[in-house]
């Protein structure tokens, strides 16, 4: 499990060679016309949320 979301997002970006193949061999084991469906499955934290906005689209303030 990994500590933030953002950081969910920076495993994804910083895969190696070595990944995609091992992903494509998982892939072999899939049985169905479509692709798979991918969830995530998310942890409540108690007690002060701390915004992770690292990567994420910043709001724009209006004119």
């Amino acid at each position: 499990m990994l500590p933030s979301w953002a950081e969910h997002l920076r495993h994804h970006n910083r895969a190696t060679r070595h990944d995609a193949d091992t992903q494509k061999a998982v892939e072999c084991f899939h049985r169905g016309e479509a692709p798979p469906k991918f969830r995530h499955l998310l942890a409540s934290q108690r007690g002060p949320a701390v915004p992770d906005n690292i990567g994420a689209p910043q709001a724009v303030p209006a004119p």
